[in-house]
C-alpha cells in the first residue's frame, strides 16, 4: 500500500519508505512550507517514475468528476463531451499557476486572458468541463491543480463509472472487458475500422480519441500537457497522428454504445432460437450466399465454432449454426436470433441455480432485494463488501463429465464491487475469478470454461472485494459444451443415473442385491426391467395375461444391454425347472414409453385347463 505523510492540510504521496523518513526529518527540523513543497515535488517525481507515468495524488485536490452511472450512450454524446472539453473558452478570475506533471513546470494562466480547452493536470482526481469552469471562475489565484489528463479526458467522455489510466485501459480490454473491448492487437489501428469516439491506447504512456482519418493517419481528440497556445490552444487537443507514430497503440472501443453491440452476442456452444418465420438458412455469411432452406419460427440452433462468427455483412452480423433437429449447418442473421437454453430431456445439460433454489446457500447475514429490473428470477441477495467471512455458494450435481461454461447473473449498480471475487471448483482444482458487478447487469456473464467430473460442482462468491459498497448474489449457470456421452445400457451407468454422489458412497445402497428404498425389488431387477430405483413402476414386472383364452407371459426388458440375460423357466413343483425359449415371443416398443425398453409377450405351452404350472424370469448378471 502507498504511504501518506500529512503535514497540516498538506498531504504528500509516496511509495518509498525512505522518502517518508526524509519527510519526517524535514518536519522535525521545522521545515518551511517551501521546503515541504520541494520535498513533495521530489517524492511525487520519484513515485511517478516508479509507477511508469501514472497519475499522482496531490494535496488539496477536490475532484469534480469521480465517475458516472454506467449505461448505454451514443457516439454523438461522447463526441459532444470531448468537444466541450476542447473547444469551450474560459478566463481565470485571478492569475493561476496550474500544476501539469512531475516533470513539467506549472503553466501560468493570466487573469483577463481568454483560453480554450480544459487545462492539463496529471493528477488522479479529475475535473470535467463544468467542474473546471467553476474552479477557474471562482479561483483566488496562485498555485492550482485544475483540469484533467489524457486518461481522465477519455474516462469523462466515455462516461465511465470510474477513472481508468492508460495501464488500466490495457488491463480492461485484455481482462474481463466489462467497460471496453479491444478491436485488435497493439499496432492494429491502421487495419481495423475505427469510428469517431474509439480510442487508441498506449499502456503506461498516452491515449487519444479517434476523430477522423487523415491522409497519413488520424486526427485525434485528446488532452495534452501544452503549454496552451493562447491564440489557438485547441489545436494542441486535435492533432495529426501518422500510422507509424501509433505503432505502439491498441485500438479499443467502449462497451454499450447505443445502436452497436458491445461484445459478441453469442459464444461457441450457445443456444439460440429463431424469431422470424421462413428465415433464410444460407450457405455463407451475407445475403450474397444462396439460401438452401428456410427455418420456421422458434427453431432451435446451436452456435458452432468459425473464424467468421459475428462478422458484419450489410446490415447484420452473421453466425454459423447447426439446426438442432437434424444437425444441418449454415449461416443465420443475428437480428433474427435470440439466446435461449439447451433443449430439455435430450442429453444436453443446462443448469441454472437461482438464489431461491435448493442448490443455493448463503452465510453471514445477506439481505434480499427486488429493486430494479435486471435481476434473475424474483429477487437477489446482497451484502456489504469486506470485513466478514460471509459468502454465497451455488452447488450443482452435474450428470456427466466434460466442458462446461460457467456464467453468473447479477443486477448492476454503481455502488457494486468492481472486483467481486468468485471461485469455481472443477476437476482441475479451484479457479478465482473477479468480475465487475457495476456493469453487465441483466445478462449472463462468463466466469470461464472448465472441465468437470460427474457429481458436485461449486461456485462461491466472497464479500472480500476491494472496491464498491456491495456484492450481489443472484444466479449461476452451468452449460455443457459437450453432449452427454452415449448412454450405455449397463448396470454401472444405471447406478450413476439413479443415485446421488453421496448415495453412491453409502454401504448397502447400490450393489445388485441391495434394495435401498424398501420396495422389495433389488437394484439388479429394477435395472433389468427398466424401472426407476425410487419410484418403480411394477407394471414392468413379469405377469401372466390371458390372450384369446391362452396364457402368455409379459414383462419389460432392456432392448440393448450386454449386462444381463433373461432366462424364462417353468416348473410344476417349484423344484425342477426347465427353460423356455424366447424364439416364439413377440417384442413391441410401447408407445410413448422409454425407447430403451421393449415389451416381451411369450405364449405359454399350457393347456386349458392345465395342471398347476409355475413360471419365473431369472435375471443373470453377465460378467464383463
Amino acid at each position: 500500500m502507498p504511504f501518506l505523510f500529512e503535514f497540516g492540510a498538506f498531504v504528500c504521496f509516496s511509495v518509498i519508505p525512505s522518502v517518508i523518513e526524509f519527510a519526517m526529518k524535514l518536519y522535525h527540523s521545522d521545515a518551511t512550507s517551501v521546503g515541504i513543497r520541494r520535498f513533495c515535488r521530489f517524492s511525487i517525481l520519484v513515485s511517478w517514475l516508479l509507477l511508469g507515468g501514472m497519475p499522482v495524488l496531490l494535496s488539496g485536490k477536490t475532484a469534480t468528476w469521480t465517475g458516472d452511472p454506467w449505461g448505454p450512450m451514443t457516439r454523438d454524446q461522447m463526441v459532444e463531451i470531448a468537444d466541450e472539453m476542447i473547444d469551450s473558452t474560459w478566463s481565470p478570475r485571478r492569475t493561476i499557476h496550474n500544476y501539469r506533471s512531475p516533470t513539467r513546470p506549472r503553466t501560468t494562466f493570466e487573469e483577463g486572458v481568454t483560453y480554450r480547452g480544459v487545462a492539463y493536470n496529471m493528477v488522479y482526481e479529475a475535473d470535467d468541463w463544468d467542474g473546471f469552469l467553476g474552479k477557474v471562475e471562482n479561483t483566488s489565484g496562485g498555485d492550482t491543480d485544475y483540469g484533467n489528463d489524457c486518461s481522465a479526458f477519455i474516462s469523462i467522455a466515455w462516461r465511465l463509472p470510474r477513472r481508468l489510466n492508460t495501464v488500466r485501459f490495457e488491463d480492461e480490454v485484455t481482462g474481463p472487458a466489462e467497460l471496453a473491448h479491444s478491436l485488435g492487437e497493439i499496432g492494429d489501428g491502421a487495419s481495423v475500422p475505427l469510428i469517431q469516439g474509439d480510442v487508441l491506447n498506449r499502456s503506461g504512456n498516452h491515449n487519444i480519441m479517434f476523430d477522423r482519418y487523415s491522409s497519413s493517419g488520424v486526427v485525434s481528440m485528446e488532452q495534452t500537457p501544452g503549454p496552451r497556445n493562447t491564440a489557438l490552444p485547441h489545436q494542441e487537443m486535435r492533432r495529426n497522428w501518422t500510422w507509424s507514430s501509433l505503432s505502439n497503440y491498441r485500438p479499443i472501443r467502449r462497451n454499450e454504445i447505443e445502436g452497436e453491440d458491445a461484445r459478441p452476442s453469442f459464444l461457441e456452444g450457445d443456444w439460440a432460437r429463431t424469431t422470424a418465420s421462413s428465415l433464410n438458412f444460407r450457405e455463407g455469411p451475407g445475403t450474397d450466399y444462396d439460401a438452401f432452406d428456410q427455418l420456421p419460427y422458434d427453431t432451435t440452433v446451436r452456435i458452432l465454432p468459425h473464424d467468421d462468427n459475428g462478422i458484419r455483412v450489410g446490415a447484420n452480423n452473421w453466425w454459423y449454426v447447426a439446426r438442432h433437429s437434424d444437425g444441418a449447418v449454415g449461416w443465420l442473421a443475428e437480428y433474427y436470433l435470440e439466446a435461449t437454453y439447451a433443449p430439455s430431456g435430450e442429453g444436453w445439460v443446462d443448469i441454472v441455480i437461482d438464489n431461491e433454489d435448493p442448490g443455493f446457500s448463503a452465510s453471514g447475514g445477506w439481505e434480499t432485494s427486488s429493486s430494479g429490473d435486471d435481476f434473475y428470477g424474483t429477487d437477489y441477495r446482497y451484502h456489504v463488501t469486506g470485513g466478514t467471512r460471509a459468502r454465497a455458494t451455488w452447488t450443482a450435481d452435474l450428470p456427466h463429465a466434460g466442458r462446461y461454461r460457467v456464467q453468473a447473473w447479477w443486477p448492476a449498480r454503481a455502488d457494486h464491487a468492481f472486483d467481486a471475487p468468485y471461485s469455481v471448483r472443477h476437476s482441475g482444482g479451484e479457479t478465482d475469478v473477479e468480475r465487475s458487478q457495476a456493469v453487465g447487469g441483466g445478462r449472463w456473464n462468463v466466469l470461464g470454461t472448465f472441465e468437470f467430473e460427474p457429481g458436485e460442482a461449486r461456485v462461491r462468491l466472497s464479500v472480500a472485494a476491494a472496491s464498491g459498497d456491495f456484492v450481489a448474489a443472484d444466479a449461476v449457470r452451468f452449460m455443457a459444451l459437450d453432449p452427454a456421452p452415449p448412454f450405455e445400457n449397463t448396470f454401472a451407468e444405471w447406478r450413476l443415473s439413479q443415485f446421488t454422489s453421496s448415495e453412491l458412497d453409502r454401504e448397502g445402497w447400490t450393489e445388485p442385491a441391495d434394495d435401498p428404498f424398501g420396495h422389495g425389488i433389488p437394484n439388479l431387477a429394477a435395472f433389468a426391467f427398466g424401472m426407476d430405483a425410487r419410484t418403480p413402476d411394477t407394471a414392468a414386472l413379469p405377469r401372466i395375461e390371458i390372450e384369446n383364452g391362452a396364457p402368455a407371459l409379459q414383462f419389460e426388458r432392456l432392448r440393448d444391454t450386454a449386462d444381463v440375460d433373461y432366462v424364462v423357466e417353468v416348473s410344476s413343483d417349484l423344484t425342477f425347472w426347465s427353460e423356455l425359449s424366447l424364439e416364439g415371443a413377440a417384442f413391441e416398443i410401447p408407445a410413448g414409453a422409454d425407447s430403451l425398453t421393449e415389451t416381451v409377450r411369450l405364449p405359454l405351452p399350457f393347456g386349458n385347463p392345465a395342471p398347476a404350472q409355475f413360471v419365473r424370469v431369472r435375471i443373470v448378471q453377465v460378467e464383463p
